[in-house]
């Protein structure tokens, strides 16, 4: 890639921009859009990204791009509750999973 630029400026290339490149632009990034999540969002704020593009139909890096691009907002990713993960055949909840975060396997 430097060899690229180097010789471009060296043919005389003055701009350090880059030049338009073919293909589709972002469209997903609208105004009508960036309405439709921030209504979702003002519905439940709680929603996680992946909850939100299920709702609206568009893809989940569009609504990400849309909350913190566009809407200045942060979102964690969805996040599953330890309760709802069970061990072997055993049907009751693990419960608290903090005491396995330093231990490791050999």
């Amino acid at each position: 890639m430097v060899f690229k630029c180097h010789k471009a400026f060296k043919e005389g290339r003055e701009n350090v921009e880059d030049d338009p490149r073919s293909g589709r632009p972002i469209s997903s990034t609208n105004d009508q859009n960036v309405e439709v999540v921030q209504a979702v969002m003002a519905q439940d704020r709680r929603l996680c990204v992946r909850m939100i593009a299920e709702e609206t139909g568009l893809d989940k890096n569009s609504v990400h791009r849309i909350l913190t691009d566009h809407l200045h907002m942060r979102k964690n990713l969805c996040k599953t509750s330890a309760e709802k993960f069970v061990c072997g055949a055993k049907s009751e909840p693990v419960g608290n999973l903090s005491g396995f975060a330093g231990k490791t396997r050999n």
